[in-house]
Formats: C-alpha cells, sequence, structure tokens
C-alpha cells in the first residue's frame, strides 16, 4: 500500500517536472534553427546593410545570433515546463 503510494507521488512528480518529451525537443531544436535564420537575416540588413558576405564572416554577428537564439529557446522551454 505504501510502496503504490510512493510510486504514485514519484511518478505525479517525475510528470510535472520532467515533461521533456521528444515532441518538446524537437520543437526546441525547430525553434533554434528559426530564430537563427531569422536573426541572421535582421543582423545581416541591420548591421551590415544587406550585405550578407560580411555578415556570415562577422563572428561579433553569430555571438549576437547565437546569444539571442539561446534566450529565446530558454524562454520557450521554461514556458512549455511550466504547463
Amino acid at each position: 500500500m505504501v510502496r503504490s503510494k510512493l510510486a504514485q507521488i514519484r511518478q505525479a512528480v517525475y510528470e510535472k517536472y520532467h515533461p521533456l518529451t521528444p515532441r518538446v525537443v524537437l520543437e526546441c531544436l525547430g525553434l533554434a534553427a528559426f530564430e537563427a535564420v531569422v536573426l541572421f537575416i535582421l543582423y545581416a540588413y541591420l548591421i551590415h546593410g544587406g550585405r550578407f558576405g560580411e555578415a556570415l564572416v562577422s563572428w561579433t554577428t553569430w555571438m549576437r545570433i547565437i546569444c539571442l537564439d539561446a534566450i529565446g529557446c530558454c524562454t520557450w522551454l521554461h514556458s512549455e515546463l511550466k504547463r
């Protein structure tokens, strides 16, 4: 009786705090890829005046994209885990 109750509690805690299903992981990866493309295009136009070649070789552009992408994905994943 006690073991089954503990197993139920453990399962409920696991489902609440570890819902990283393959669907959630794939959605997060898709979001990261989409954000990276959009941010690259925005930075190429805003910072480099539409010159994609300069944006490709600029390491600061990639660092900004990676940082913003990580923030966006972490925010989305946090909201997904709170559901």
